[in-house]
């Protein structure tokens, strides 16, 4: 009997401590990084948090797309919608930082430089951030909202790199203004850049 209500009491402790998060809620990770929420999902237990800054960089820092390179492996192409893959831009990121070198990988060298755990998002991720967390609404999305009452830089009205790639010139980039989806831009264009970081519920 008093093993059982140890357990339970422990059991008690456990869910008392744990942390429940919504959409736009601030979070501030171990190594004392910040970002906020943007994508939930209970069943399998992820969460997505976006970065408090942006920049606009390229995709590869190159002289002309013609001497842009296609990354061996990438492994998401440009899917994006409602199925998302929470971490999928991580391996991407890592590949193309990789493959290129950060000098030459701006953007994912950028998101890389937030800490560890931190990725340039990929299609699906990005659209998730932008069109359903955001509503496509730019300075002005419930998202955007939310960053900028915890002190950070709202998400804008334009084009933002993904870490998913079409071929060896262009990227897929997603626009944060509505009626607009994925395009695919040369990899040399400077576009707005976020990163993103994979949490455990």
């Amino acid at each position: 009997m008093k093993k059982v209500l140890l357990f339970l009491s422990i059991l008690i402790v456990a869910y008392a401590n744990a942390q429940t998060y919504k959409i736009g809620d601030l979070i501030e990770f171990p190594d004392k990084t910040f970002g906020v929420v943007f994508y939930l999902n209970q069943q399998t237990g992820d969460g997505l948090a976006v970065s408090m800054d942006e920049i606009e960089t390229q995709w590869e820092a190159a002289d002309d797309e013609e001497d842009c390179h296609n990354i061996y492996k990438l492994l998401d192409k440009g899917s994006y919608g409602e199925f998302c893959i929470p971490g999928a831009g991580l391996e991407q990121t890592r590949l193309i930082l990789e493959q290129l070198g950060p000098q030459y990988a701006p953007a994912a060298a950028w998101c890389a430089m937030h800490g560890e755990g931190w990725y340039l998002p990929s299609a699906s991720e990005l659209y998730h951030m932008l069109v359903v967390a955001n509503d496509n609404g730019g300075d002005s999305g419930p998202l955007s909202s939310m960053i900028k009452s915890h002190g950070g830089q709202p998400l804008d009205y334009k084009y933002y790199w993904s870490s998913c790639e079409e071929n060896t010139e262009n990227a897929f980039n997603i626009c944060s203004i509505k009626k607009k989806r994925k395009f695919s831009e040369g990899k040399t264009d400077e576009q707005g850049v976020r990163a993103v970081r994979l949490f455990k519920l």
